[in-house]
């Protein structure tokens, strides 16, 4: 997804599935992909590659 290099703690994403939530943190993994760790309404934090999310817009 070309939109995940404007990705940014604080934003609100949706995830491929359908969850709502808000990037909480990001981490290069050891293959040298980004991860985007995103806390729901429910407090989870689940992490997704850059593939999985995408700006949430009402």
């Amino acid at each position: 997804m070309n939109e995940a290099a404007e990705l940014k703690i604080g934003d609100d994403v949706v995830a491929v599935a359908g969850a709502r939530g808000t990037i909480v943190d990001i981490n290069d993994m050891s293959n040298g992909e980004k991860v985007y760790g995103v806390v729901d309404v429910n407090g989870t934090v689940r992490y997704y590659t850059e593939a999985g999310i995408k700006h949430f817009q009402l």
